[in-house]
């Protein structure tokens, strides 16, 4: 007869070897590399914010693809935070823990952000770079459904291109052929 226990009531020593065997008998994920953008993809991106034709998406898009940015660094953006002028631009980001990072913007980061932040629309009043229209933060999620909602506008051949897209595979799509100037290393690496 089959005697069912629930692992809590196991001593320690088995429960611990219970659980590695049960994780030694699981199979092995390979390691993925960030995802690439292929030439197509990023073009068809490009065109969809510039079709789009509004200063936040396109504020929204540069940070994502030209300063690499996470989409928690875009959602938790404050204006205070943002050291932006006509000519040259740096931000600090990472809301989690106090531990902010400084980052310099390439100029096509820099202007979109810039122009936004000065007469994109914005309500002034909100400490939050970019607000939705339920709260003054736009949220993670926020973010992903501007994200969709710009793909959506794609024609059937765009689509097949940038459907699988997410936000986080913007921060992997510069190309060192597309801005040879920049050199980026280490996983966390910014342009400057």
């Amino acid at each position: 007869m089959l005697h069912v226990v629930q692992l809590g009531e196991l001593p320690p020593i088995i429960r611990s070897r219970v659980l590695l065997e049960f994780f030694e008998s699981l199979p092995a994920q390979a390691l993925l590399a960030p995802r690439r953008l292929s030439p197509d993809q990023r073009y068809v991106l490009k065109n969809l914010v510039e079709r789009d034709g509004k200063a936040r998406s396109e504020a929204i898009f540069s940070l994502g693809y030209w300063a690499a940015f996470r989409v928690s660094d875009v959602s938790w953006l404050t204006v205070d935070n943002c050291h932006i002028g006509p000519k040259v631009g740096w931000v600090r980001v990472g809301h989690k823990g106090g531990k902010g990072r400084d980052i310099g913007l390439l100029n096509e980061a820099r202007r979109p952000l810039h122009e936004y932040l000065r007469d994109g629309g914005r309500e002034t009043e909100i400490p939050y770079a970019f607000a939705s229209q339920r709260s003054e933060r736009l949220t993670e999620a926020g973010i992903h459904h501007w994200l969709r909602t710009l793909k959506k506008r794609a024609t059937k051949d765009e689509w097949e291109l940038v459907s699988d897209v997410a936000f986080h595979d913007l921060r992997h799509a510069m190309h060192k052929d597309e801005y040879p100037g920049v050199v980026i290393v280490g996983e966390d690496a910014h342009p400057f």
